[in-house]
């Protein structure tokens, strides 16, 4: 009788992870939109510039919070905040990807908040794969747009 609780409470909190990153990124389409086109231009136009710098910055950042996290109390807390700068970073990047996903899905001339819903769950179900979902996928997704999402901050519009 554990095992099918332990099952469907494992059940239940996919679908809950589901729920959530799916409405965090249609929080962030819709919060960020200027934003969220350029970095998706970013990730169409150079996804190996973009995977590069998303991979060399969340190297750099997760060795600071973790570096923070492991100290005394004050920097734990310092680290704890620079980690969640870095997650959110990351989520409203993947707010691209997703976007691209949903428009490379043959949802070109939809809304751009059902692109990247569509976009999401796409990418959350493929993630739910063993094995290389579960590694490949997120990583591949997060570092590119994470690296679009910089590049996108550091010029305005992007290269033509």
């Amino acid at each position: 009788m554990s095992s099918v609780l332990d099952f469907l409470g494992l059940i239940g909190l996919i679908l809950i992870t589901l729920i959530g990153l799916t409405a965090l990124m249609a929080l962030s389409a819709v919060l960020f939109p200027g934003l969220i086109v350029r970095a998706r231009a970013h990730a169409v136009r150079m996804p190996r510039r973009a995977f590069l710098v998303g991979l060399l910055n969340f190297a750099f950042f997760g060795l600071i919070s973790a570096a923070l996290l492991s100290a005394g109390e004050g920097a734990a807390l310092l680290g704890l905040i620079v980690a969640a700068v870095l997650l959110a970073y990351v989520g409203v990047g993947l707010t691209a990807i997703a976007d691209l996903v949903g428009e490379r899905m043959g949802l070109q001339h939809q809304p751009p908040l059902l692109r990247t819903v569509v976009g999401a769950v796409t990418l959350q179900l493929a993630a739910l794969t063993p094995l290389v979902g579960w590694i490949i996928v997120p990583t591949v997704a997060g570092l590119i747009g994470y690296g679009a999402l910089i590049i996108a901050l550091v010029r305005r519009r992007p290269t033509e």
